[in-house]
């Protein structure tokens, strides 16, 4: 390891200059005091987790092969002979 690989990995946390980063942090930070507004986030994520799933229910039932039934044939037994 170099030093300044070193150097910046005793500095502590980096800094993020990504908004979401920062908006995660910012959430992380204040989640205990806004518990009710999370738990309506978990529950809504939820939601739409499973929503996505029912449509890849549906494509998955689309992409399925009728199943292939035998088709009787009629033989006249006079024929046969």
């Amino acid at each position: 390891m170099n030093q300044d690989n070193k150097s910046k990995k005793d500095q502590g946390p980096c800094q993020v200059n990504c908004p979401l980063a920062r908006l995660a942090e910012k959430a992380e930070k204040c989640k205990e005091e806004h518990r009710v507004f999370f738990d309506h986030l978990k529950k809504a994520e939820n939601e739409f987790l499973l929503a996505v799933r029912s449509l890849l229910d549906d494509l998955v039932e689309e992409k399925k092969e009728p199943p292939k039934t035998a088709t009787k044939i009629k033989i006249d037994p006079e024929e046969s002979k």
